[in-house]
């Protein structure tokens, strides 16, 4: 009897263990697999180049985006993301000051604050060093006004970068 109730509990904790390098957030979501790199440092931009191309959708105009969010790798909110239209059909977005880690993800909220539809990136690794990038106020590509997550003031840096001798 203790040989089943083992089988059965390695079998629930195999069907527990997903394997996927994408974020599985909403039905209607849209994966954004086009990076050319897969490691980032703190203030580093990060490129969502045509994404009004991926998986059959096609637009010229701009879409409207509510929030922009880096996530952990169990989909739990790391930070909000500095983001702007560099042009109609390209996103660019801010790697925020968090810790180091090795499986982060950046998922656009498509719509409204009601929507379950996302735009979302690959996994990625944020490697130690960088600086605090932050963005400048300003109107985008697409006529948004811009203001970085940060304010108008630049915070100190949580995570320092360490030098070849160790020292901060």
């Amino acid at each position: 009897m203790a040989i089943v109730r083992y089988i059965f509990l390695f079998l629930l904790y195999l069907s527990y263990i997903k394997v996927s390098n994408g974020v599985n957030i909403g039905e209607n979501s849209i994966e954004y697999d086009s990076f050319n790199k897969f490691e980032y440092k703190v203030g580093e931009e990060i490129t969502f180049f045509k994404y009004t191309d991926i998986k059959g959708i096609r637009s010229d105009e701009c879409i409207a985006i509510y929030e922009a969010i880096l996530y952990y790798q169990d989909n739990s909110p790391a930070s909000y993301i500095d983001y702007y239209f560099s042009s109609f059909d390209t996103i660019v977005a801010i790697i925020p000051d968090v810790p180091p880690s090795n499986d982060y993800s950046i998922a656009f909220k498509i719509g409204s604050y009601y929507s379950d539809t996302y735009l979302y990136s690959h996994r990625f690794k944020i490697i130690p060093g960088g600086k605090i990038k932050k963005m400048p106020s300003h109107i985008d590509a697409c006529g948004y006004k811009r203001v970085s997550i940060y304010g108008e003031d630049i915070p100190k840096q949580k995570t320092k970068a360490k030098t070849k001798k160790g020292k901060i």
